[in-house]
């Protein structure tokens, strides 16, 4: 784990910094930002005029003033909300066999992760931490394996996050180990070190089928008591959802409901996926303190996406994660909101009168185009910039009680990305949708995670690909891979 100096304080300002707007929404300021530790401590902002003013004045007596000219954009970095960085070891992993078709998750993944050792995993969990942060995600919730070594990677790389090592005690590759996982979570909790790299610990029961009606009340109650959010699964094959009628007469959801889980006073749940949750069950999630993260690519291959509409329409509340680039290749998080702007319009593709006109069974495609005008006005959200880059900015920045992430505000996780507006991919830089519908990833001028910049500004991916804890990473997480795949 890298080393940080305490409340080390820095100071930068610039003439275009993407700041919460007044009425909601962003805005763009010029701005002078103060970092004490891994916090902002002072944001203050100001007009064209005044900033123009002051910035000469600061540069007389402030030597260590970093300034950005109008050229650069300063956002918070992206938030992913759900991960298993250490899984991009089995990135084009072969799904021929035919048992992946039913249950990639148990028939699949359960397999390789029993043979992974903690330090597989932190070697694994680097390079999908570099991957993410060279995409501009400088936060993370991951939940895995050997948590403390996920930890360490996070550390190792200066990405931030929240760990939620895997508990589970009646099925899976952790069934064996969920107190040494959950004494994981207690070490990561009070772990002072990692809270100055900006990680954080969540309790990680891994779904309603693979961990006991006694473990999920423990880890409900230790929630309350340590102030800790819920991170699992929920709802995501049909196999859960049959294990649950079978034995509870229940869906997912109602039994959590059922054991107290959900009615409890803990703090923030965050549930992925929800595919096989009905809208009875979409009712019982939407409490204010339950989310659920939609990661579309990811479930298109292990089954397929929940419907967003359903969602919308009861109201719950959810973000954007990219789960594991094992069954997604990518931790791209834009390329995950360009999937959610064009959801709404997809379900025409399957309608039961473009299904007829294919067939020739329809005279005419007109009605299709009138369905199209309908969805495309009930769903004008989908296409608004602001609206989408909350999903990856501040609300999954306000999940976890200790730690504030995903706004440029005082008292917020120094998270911060820099991104050079003349690139190609951002060009012309004026609008807020080239980061929520393009892929500037390469646009990347500098980033900033837990108050420390990392890799060299104005040469941000080559620095950090050519430097040497890269290269060693690398190195280490290639030797474990080849060993791992030797017959």
């Amino acid at each position: 784990m890298k080393s940080r100096k305490s409340q080390q304080r820095r100071s930068l300002c610039a003439a275009r910094v993407l700041v919460p707007g007044e009425q909601g929404g962003y805005q763009i300021r010029a701005a002078r930002l103060e970092c004490e530790g891994s916090l902002l401590k002072t944001v203050e902002l100001f007009s064209p005029e005044e900033y123009a003013h002051k910035v000469a004045l600061w540069q007389k007596y402030d030597a260590q003033l970093e300034i950005f000219d109008a050229r650069y954009l300063l956002t918070p970095a992206f938030i992913n909300a759900h991960t298993h960085l250490a899984m991009n070891c089995f990135r084009g992993i072969d799904l021929a066999p035919s048992g992946v078709k039913h249950n990639m998750v148990e028939n699949l993944f359960f397999a390789c992760e029993a043979r992974l050792s903690a330090a597989d995993v932190r070697a694994f969990t680097r390079m999908g931490a570099y991957e993410s942060l060279l995409a501009g995600v400088g936060f993370v919730w991951d939940h895995y394996y050997h948590g403390q070594a996920i930890g360490e990677a996070l550390a190792d790389t200066g990405l931030s996050g929240v760990v939620a090592p895997t508990l589970q005690d009646l099925r899976g590759p952790g069934k064996a180990q969920w107190e040494e996982q959950w004494q994981a979570t207690e070490d990561i909790n009070r772990g002072t070190k990692f809270r100055e790299h900006g990680i954080f610990a969540a309790f990680g029961p891994h779904a309603t089928d693979t961990v006991s009606k006694e473990l999920w009340q423990k880890i409900s109650t230790a929630c309350a008591k340590l102030e800790l959010p819920l991170h699992a699964h929920l709802a995501q094959s049909c196999e859960e959802w049959q294990r649950a009628k079978t034995l509870h007469s229940a869906s997912p959801s109602e039994y959590l409901e059922r054991i107290g889980v959900l009615s409890s006073n803990g703090a923030h749940q965050l549930f992925a996926h929800g595919i096989f949750a009905d809208r009875q069950d979409l009712r019982l999630l939407h409490r204010g303190k339950q989310t659920l993260v939609f990661c579309p690519f990811s479930a298109m291959i292990f089954a397929f996406p929940a419907n967003l509409m359903a969602w919308e329409a009861e109201k719950v509340r959810w973000v954007v994660g990219s789960d594991c680039a094992a069954s997604n290749d990518s931790m791209n998080l834009q390329k995950e909101l360009r999937a959610v702007s064009g959801f709404p319009l997809q379900q025409l593709s399957y309608a039961k009168y473009y299904q007829q006109y294919l067939e020739g069974q329809a005279s005419s495609p007109l009605p299709l185009a009138a369905e199209r005008h309908k969805i495309w006005e009930d769903s004008t959200k989908f296409r608004e910039a602001d609206w989408l880059l909350a999903k990856v900015w501040d609300l999954p920045g306000e999940l976890h009680p200790q730690v504030k992430v995903g706004k440029l505000s005082p008292g917020y996780l120094a998270n911060l990305v820099v991104w050079d507006s003349h690139a190609p991919a951002f060009w012309p830089g004026d609008k807020l949708r080239s980061l929520a519908f393009g892929d500037t990833a390469a646009s990347i001028h500098g980033m900033m995670v837990a108050g420390q910049w990392l890799g060299t500004s104005g040469n941000f991916a080559a620095s950090l690909l050519e430097s040497a804890e890269y290269k060693a990473a690398e190195a280490e997480a290639r030797e474990r891979l080849h060993a791992l795949l030797a017959p």
